[in-house]
């Protein structure tokens, strides 16, 4: 967990919201007045006060004369951006106090955090994909284990994750040393390549990978998404390979089903918009 340090320094403002925002500020310990600045250190301050937080971060931006510093550095212009993700931080470090398995709440996410999710940890389906950081070397992909690192290690620094008390990068470290160093160019994968000038004229130089959908040139064609294996036959629109989840009676379904069609439908498998929660018949 990195340092956290956030500043807020605004003026006095004849603002009907000024002296809730006061009021707020002063319940903080490192607050001090004429001239207001409220300074915070340490993350867990933030979530264990964060309504009063709220009230004075967003009240006191909307006047001129506001700063917000964070880890010593002006917010110019302020964006709202920071506020967001201090609160999905804030919501999911709530939820590894609440879970009784601690050690394995981090640990159950694709990449060790739930807000590191810049890369889609399945080989198929929409999104950036893991596998396509490396390079070739005699015949075989080499996946790029050090950049997979750093990018995850940044995307932690901007959405501020790594200021959770929870965030350990070895979490992080620990999923992508389970990756394959290489992969092995068969059937399954087709190798990408791009134009180059060279002294005897202009070359296709493979430059990466991407895996081969089943039936995915077809569905294309037809504008669906690729194909998917769905075990269940309980339901005959279940068992169609291309699923429109807006077509399918949920009353019919068994809660093992339902749970199916949300899980391949947020993998992007599937057509069709996705049951309202309240429509569920849990």
């Amino acid at each position: 967990m990195g340092n956290f340090t956030i500043e807020i320094h605004f003026p006095e403002s004849r603002s009907q919201n000024y002296h809730e925002a006061l009021k707020n500020a002063r319940l903080f310990s490192g607050f001090s007045e004429k001239p207001n600045i409220l300074k915070i250190s340490g993350i867990e301050e933030v979530f264990g006060r964060w309504d009063s937080f709220s009230i004075v971060l967003n009240y006191s931006v909307k006047w001129a004369g506001t700063t917000v510093y964070l880890n010593g550095k002006a917010l110019l212009p302020y964006n709202s951006a920071m506020f967001y993700n201090l609160q999905a931080n804030k919501t999911c470090y709530h939820n590894y106090c609440e879970a009784f398995d601690k050690a394995g709440f981090c640990a159950q996410f694709d990449w060790g955090c739930s807000r590191v999710n810049y890369y889609l940890k399945s080989i198929a389906g929409y999104g950036n994909k893991w596998y396509k950081e490396g390079a070739f070397s005699d015949g075989k992909w080499v996946i790029d284990k050090g950049k997979l690192i750093a990018v995850m290690a940044e995307e932690a620094r901007k959405k501020l994750a790594e200021h959770c008390p929870a965030f350990k990068i070895e979490n992080i470290e620990k999923k992508i040393r389970l990756l394959p160093g290489t992969i092995t160019l068969d059937g399954n994968w087709e190798v990408q390549f791009e134009p180059m000038l060279t002294e005897s004229g202009i070359k296709q130089i493979p430059v990466g990978i991407d895996f081969i959908e089943q039936e995915q040139e077809e569905l294309q064609a037809k504008g669906l998404m690729p194909s998917v294996s769905f075990p269940v036959q309980k339901n005959d629109q279940v068992g169609q390979e291309v699923i429109d989840l807006s077509k399918i009676d949920l009353e019919k379904l068994s809660d093992e089903e339902i749970n199916i069609l949300l899980e391949k439908y947020r993998e992007g498998k599937i057509t069709g918009k996705p049951p309202r929660w309240e429509d569920v018949p849990f």
